[in-house]
């Protein structure tokens, strides 16, 4: 069947009957846009169309029914389906007045004419036959079964043979043939749809080949105005020619000569220097983009060799966020240079954002491969990123560095010093090895002595305020020297259980050997490993002990004069009552002696 619109390209509105009126869902992209729209409205079939239903290379005409927008015509055999987005249905039988989207035909007719005149160019010039042809919205393009790319030469001479065939106007006419007749003998045809039944349209050019096509043309080649060839292109299958006809010509030049100003302004220069100012620019940026790379480079040294002059212990983690650039040089040279003993390296490298735009960076974690794991996935999700790594190296892209405060965030709760904890500790830390202050060289960290297999271990020197005491609580342990470690247990046992109060001092001792011995009321047994660096206000880093002791009173601490701080009030309890109490916490010992010391604690009390 042939439509009203191969029979009249030029009629703009036409009245006709509805056929058939289904409900329909269309998948539709607007024009000029890349995302897909779900619509709803129907199907409609009418007797005739002014509306190319799409095909032979041609994309459909848009217009409306009724004043009800078509977003689509396809064919359904000898029938035209008119996708109308509305909310009405039309009853069969019904007449409705239709209207075409007449700069949307115009173009298409000037673009499709246009094809087919540097077809038979090509074909009568070089013997290169047309395989087929694609309309676009900015361009279209014919594919010729030839291999070798055409030169810019090749193009000029078909374009202006063209145009002078268009300033010539010659007559376009189309004709009906029966496909078996003899008349279709000479015409360039391909192979028609199975579907198609009835006459086939012709389109003859006056000196030109005759062409088998559906499509809507204009009448005379005049019409195209003018045509222009862009460019060609090798592809697996032949060459495309990409080109523009009609009133495209005029619009790309309009869009060319807008850049070309803009162009002006940028090189402050004309369109006849614009490639020298161009390769000029490229030289510049290339000498700076070096030098740049450069001070990046020794940026990330600086920040390695600050990092590697820090007092030890060194942190847990660090993290390192630049926005100079996506260089990923800065990380690895940072990283070359940075300490090892970091637990975990947490950098980006990222551009400056702008506005509210996520913006694009670079993430590397690198450190002990547990760490890596770990946090590796949790940041991809938070950062919107993808990566890959193995044994303790991850990199990645990211797409929102926004989101790098609640990555850190994740890293200060992960490393945050533990909870303070109830512990039992002895009544003080007396330090005998006190030479040591004034060395300029820091203390190595004292070894934990083996447990005394004896009952006892003294160390009599303390201050002169507790004196009276220690020698009252003298004379009660050397009644029990000579007990074993069992039965001093089971003699406290029933002293306390009678509710006698324990009055007893227990002392953390460091010696002149740099052993740290723990003595409690009934045996004597190692406590901690310490580490004391107090001659440059480092880190006093107690770490374990060896196992649970009762002791009447809580911790006071001495300093190098061996003034003392009380923590809370020394009192006589049961071991019941000291049970439950919540002897000093880390917290409570830290600000007291920074207060009074200038000496930070870390990890002072550890559940063991």
């Amino acid at each position: 069947m042939v439509f009203k619109c191969q029979e009249d390209s030029f009629l703009k509105q036409f009245t006709t009957k509805v056929v058939n009126c289904e409900p329909a869902l269309l998948q539709w992209c607007p024009p000029g846009l890349t995302e897909v729209q779900e619509l709803q409205g129907f199907n409609v079939i009418l007797e005739d169309t002014i509306l190319f239903p799409e095909g032979g290379g041609q994309p459909c005409d848009y217009g409306t029914i009724n004043g009800e927008p078509v977003r689509s015509v396809t064919r359904r055999g000898s029938e035209a389906v008119h996708f109308v987005e509305s909310t009405k249905s039309f009853e069969e039988g019904t007449q409705v007045q239709q209207r075409l989207d007449w700069q949307r035909r115009l173009d298409h007719m000037q673009q499709h004419s246009g094809q087919h005149l540097i077809t038979e160019l090509f074909d009568s010039e070089f013997n290169y036959e047309t395989n087929s042809w694609w309309l676009g919205s900015e361009m279209c393009y014919i594919e010729l079964n030839t291999k070798h790319l055409l030169s810019r030469e090749s193009l000029d001479l078909i374009e202006s043979k063209a145009n002078d065939i268009i300033i010539e106007g010659k007559e376009v006419k189309v004709v009906l043939v029966d496909p078996a007749s003899a008349e279709m003998d000479g015409v360039r045809a391909r192979n028609l749809p199975k579907d198609v039944e009835g006459p086939v349209r012709v389109i003859r050019i006056d000196g030109q080949r005759d062409n088998m096509c559906c499509g809507t043309h204009v009448s005379n080649l005049s019409q195209l105005q003018s045509i222009k060839l862009l460019f060609a292109e090798k592809t697996k299958t032949g060459i495309n020619v990409y080109f523009v006809a009609g009133l495209r010509v005029i619009k790309r030049l309009g869009d060319c000569f807008q850049r070309e100003q803009q162009l002006n302004l940028a090189f402050k220069g004309g369109p006849t220097q614009h490639l020298e100012l161009l390769q000029k620019l490229q030289n510049n940026l290339k000498a700076t983009r070096k030098s740049f790379q450069k001070v990046l480079k020794d940026l990330a040294i600086v920040e390695a060799e600050k990092l590697e002059a820090m007092p030890r212990p060194l942190p847990k983690y660090f993290s390192l966020h630049r926005k100079d650039g996506i260089e990923v040089e800065f990380i690895n040279t940072f990283l070359r240079h940075a300490p090892e003993e970091i637990g975990l390296y947490f950098l980006t490298v990222s551009e400056a954002p702008v506005g509210n735009s996520p913006t694009k960076g670079h993430m590397v974690l690198r450190g002990q491969p547990n760490l890596v794991d770990h946090f590796s996935i949790k940041f991809l999700k938070i950062l919107d990123g993808k990566g890959s790594g193995k044994e303790g190296n991850f990199q990645g892209k990211i797409n929102n560095v926004k989101e790098i405060p609640e990555c850190e965030a994740l890293l200060d709760e992960y490393f945050q010093p533990e909870k303070s904890f109830p512990v039992n500790i002895g009544e003080f830390l007396f330090n005998e090895y006190s030479g040591c202050l004034a060395d300029a060289s820091p203390w190595k960290p004292f070894k934990m002595p083996k447990r005394a297999e004896k009952t006892r271990i003294f160390k009599t020197k303390i201050i002169e305020r507790n004196k009276k005491k220690l020698e009252k609580d003298a004379e009660k342990t050397t009644e029990e020297k000579d007990l074993s470690s069992d039965e001093l247990d089971e003699n406290y046992d029933k002293r306390s259980s009678k509710g006698s109060h324990v009055n007893q001092i227990d002392r953390l001792l460091v010696d002149n050997s740099q052993s740290l011995i723990w003595r409690a009321s009934h045996y004597v047994f190692p406590a901690f490993n310490v580490t004391l660096c107090p001659h440059d206000n480092r880190e006093v880093l107690p770490l374990y002990p060896s196992c649970q002791v009762l002791a009447p009173h809580p911790i006071y601490v001495a300093n190098k004069q061996c003034e003392t701080i009380d923590l809370c009030h020394k009192r006589s309890m049961t071991r019941e009552f000291y049970r439950k109490r919540l002897i000093t916490t880390r917290t409570t010992y830290q600000r007291a002696v920074q207060s009074k010391f200038n000496i930070t604690i870390e990890n002072l009390f550890s559940l063991w």
